[in-house]
C-alpha cells in the first residue's frame, strides 16, 4: 500500500483514523496545525486506490532531533503489518528532515507499540509520570529514542 506525504486536504481522513484508533484522539485543529507546520511531516498510508486512509505518522523536527508525535493505524487494519510499514518510512523521512536522533513517547500499557519500536532499535530513556489521560486518571509515558545518524 502506498505511503505519501499528507496534505492539508487529508486532515479529515487523518482525524477519522485517529478517532477510530485512539480513546483520546487528537483534535482536527491539532492535526491541521501539524499539516501546516514547516517543521512537520505527516506520512499517510492509504489503500491502493487512495480512497481509504489506513494510518499515518506525524513527525516534527527541532534542529537535529525529530519527534514521532503520533502514529496510528485504523483498528480495521491493525495486526497486518501497517505499523511496521509506516515505521519503515518514518526512519528515512526523519533523516531527510535532518534528524540525527528520533524521539517518542508511548503509553506504558501499549505493549504492541513498544515491541514495534524496540524491533526498530529504540531504547528506553525514562518515564514521564501521569502523561496520558486514562479511564482511571492518568497513565505514564515511556520515553524512547534511537540514533539515526552515528555521532562523529
Amino acid at each position: 500500500m502506498p505511503i505519501r506525504l499528507a496534505t492539508p486536504s487529508d486532515c479529515i481522513d487523518l482525524v477519522e483514523v485517529e478517532r477510530a484508533a485512539s480513546p483520546y484522539p487528537w483534535s482536527l485543529a491539532q492535526i491541521i496545525q501539524n499539516c501546516r507546520r514547516q517543521s512537520s511531516r505527516i506520512l499517510l498510508l492509504a489503500q491502493e486506490d487512495g480512497t481509504t486512509s489506513i494510518g499515518f505518522a506525524i513527525l516534527n523536527g527541532v534542529v537535529d532531533e525529530i519527534t514521532l508525535l503520533n502514529i496510528a493505524v485504523h483498528p480495521d487494519y491493525q495486526g497486518q503489518g501497517h505499523g511496521m510499514a509506516l515505521m519503515q518510512e518514518v526512519l528515512p523521512t526523519a533523516v531527510e528532515m535532518g534528524g540525527r536522533r528520533l524521539l517518542l513517547e508511548v503509553r506504558n500499557s501499549n505493549n504492541a507499540a513498544i515491541a514495534l519500536y524496540r524491533k526498530f532499535g529504540f531504547s528506553d530513556d525514562g518515564v514521564r509520570r501521569e502523561y496520558y489521560p486514562a479511564a482511571d486518571g492518568r497513565e505514564d509515558a515511556l520515553l524512547m529514542s534511537m540514533q539515526l545518524v552515528s555521532e562523529k
